[in-house]
């Protein structure tokens, strides 16, 4: 049976061809300068090593990992397998883990009935190696170097909670409380978003928890009832404290202007108000008053 070779990351033989060269010249220079020239030498070949560390840059990809290569905010499409990697300035070297990771989520739903379904679902998740790129264009928006499902927690729940919506959905009008969870299972995994299935790979899904309360879903309808009750109450309130302000204004405005109005007024002033009064009351009658 022939042997194959592992395959031979030509980027570390150029980066050692490069190391071995310079060492080689510099040696070369070193021997044959003047003592004088030797100080200048070893400047330049310190200069030259630094300059080169800092072009050319090593990353360790581990095991259980594939790594994801950005030149210039570009992703490479085609992924790289563990072990040590070279790249050079202008390239991010991100590291994708492909471990499993448990999300447990929770997504009450009410129905048309009033009822209120509250499953729980436990997912265990990792990202698919053959998607990595393209879930990295489309969701991935972080300046983290290490990357795993938790870095799409947010989206990952969000599909998950779209789904188990649309799931508990077709429980409406069903009659049993208690919900069989194989059941659920089932119909979850098949109302599971596209994507979610193509950029990650399901290792376990599982339903401790599904429970179909209508006393809850009542309760939850009293209660906003009451608490709607509550702030017409205050509302009322409010208004009635507004009228009595503006009624004792109006009471010690009308206090304050008879005690201004009142000590002007003299029995000539008064004799005259009525006279004036008898006139508009009678038309053109003359009233004679005697002296």
């Amino acid at each position: 049976m022939l042997k194959t070779r592992p395959p031979v990351n030509n980027k570390i033989n150029t980066s050692i061809v490069i190391v071995n060269g310079i060492i080689f010249v510099a040696n070369y220079i070193y021997k044959n300068a003047t003592k004088m020239n030797k100080f200048f030498a070893l400047v330049m070949i310190s200069v030259s090593m630094l300059l080169s560390s800092c072009l050319i840059k090593f990353k360790s990809i581990k095991s259980g990992s594939v790594g994801v290569k950005q030149t210039f905010g570009k992703y490479k499409e085609k992924t790289l397998d563990p072990g040590l990697k070279v790249y050079t300035i202008g390239t991010r070297m991100l590291q994708v883990n492909l471990a499993p990771t448990k999300f447990i989520i929770e997504q009450p739903t009410r129905l048309s009935d009033g009822s209120l379904l509250s499953p729980t679902v436990n997912i265990f998740v990792r990202i698919n190696p053959d998607n990595v790129v393209k879930l990295m264009k489309e969701q991935y928006s972080s300046r983290s170097r290490r990357i795993d499902p938790n870095s799409f927690a947010p989206w990952i729940k969000s599909i998950t909670q779209e789904s188990i919506a649309k799931t508990s959905i077709q429980y409406e009008g069903f009659e049993q409380v208690n919900i069989d969870r194989e059941d659920y299972k089932r119909r979850l995994l098949a109302n599971l978003d596209g994507r979610f299935k193509n950029y990650f790979i399901i290792e376990d899904l599982t339903v401790p928890s599904v429970h179909m309360n209508r006393e809850r879903a009542g309760a939850l309808d009293d209660y906003s009832v009451l608490t709607q009750k509550i702030v017409n109450m205050d509302l009322e309130i409010q208004l009635a404290q507004k009228q009595i302000t503006l009624d004792s204004l109006r009471a010690v405005s009308e206090r304050r202007s008879n005690e201004v109005i009142n000590p002007s007024l003299t029995p000539e002033i008064l004799e005259k108000e009525r006279i004036e009064n008898n006139q508009m009351g009678n038309g053109n009658q003359t009233i004679i008053i005697e002296k």
